[in-house]
């Protein structure tokens, strides 16, 4: 990996492997690109090493990874220096590159690590999946739904969505709390049914009684004296996957 915290792309790098620095062949140079081999950048049994292939359209190869991070995609130049025998990563291209030539190298790890399969892979909260789902309308009492595409009641629908669904109405007295379930019905049409009302310490809050044939969608906790709903009072009721489900709550949404 990098030994410094910054590379400003096209210079070669001076931690250069062990403590001699040495010429470098410039007839030897391969510009190449790192790339997955087997779904990984290092290769496997050779702790140091990644695999590149050759914008030439050479053969694929594997060099020793002295400055370079783990990045498939990653614009490098291969070379073999004077006194070594093998290949190494000498510098990252900055005539390939797209990002204007400078990479912060603790930024590019830490990215890697958000990837599937590492160690802190992303966490996504389902309220920033746009089909179905549902946000308040600034400053009100009103929400809203978002169309979309899902598989329920053995069918694939399409809910066109709707806005400013006013629930002033349900709003119960000063103190105390109430759940409002938003659903789907069939054909899809957007209905919501409330829940009982309740002192406003009450943890849980308890949810509505949904109705038999109804796709939850979201829960909205209103309470007694708000002047608008905010988006912590929005709560998903999507299930965003697919498996075994009772025949009428099985859902699957997507783009």
């Amino acid at each position: 990996m990098l030994d410094t915290p910054n590379v400003f792309i096209g210079e070669v790098i001076t931690s250069f492997r062990g403590s001699q620095k040495s010429n470098i062949k410039k007839q030897d140079l391969i510009y190449a690109t790192l790339t997955r081999v087997d779904g990984k950048v290092r290769v496997v049994g050779l702790p140091g090493y990644v695999n590149y292939i050759p914008e030439n359209g050479g053969e694929p190869g594997i060099a020793w990874n002295t400055v370079a991070p783990e990045l498939d995609d990653m614009p490098v130049v291969i070379g073999v220096r004077e006194g070594q025998t093998e290949r190494e990563v000498l510098w990252i291209d900055k005539s390939r590159l797209q990002d204007g030539g400078q990479l912060d190298t603790p930024l590019a790890g830490h990215a890697l690590g958000h990837m599937y399969g590492h160690t802190d892979p992303l966490w996504i909260d389902p309220r920033t999946i746009l089909d179905l789902r549902v946000w308040p309308t600034l400053g009100t009492m009103r929400v809203n739904v978002a169309g979309g595409r899902y598989n329920a009641w053995g069918r694939g629908l399409t809910f066109a969505g709707q806005a400013d669904l006013d629930l002033t109405a349900e709003q119960p007295p000063v103190d105390m709390k109430v759940a409002v379930g938003l659903y789907l019905s069939y054909p899809p049409q957007l209905g919501y049914v409330t829940g009982a009302v309740v002192p406003r310490p009450t943890l849980p809050i308890p949810e509505p009684a949904w109705p038999k044939q109804a796709l939850p969608v979201a829960l909205i906790i209103l309470y007694g004296g708000q002047d608008y709903i905010d988006w912590e009072d929005c709560k998903n009721r999507r299930v965003l996957w697919s498996g075994p489900a009772p025949s009428i709550l099985e859902i699957q949404v997507f783009s």
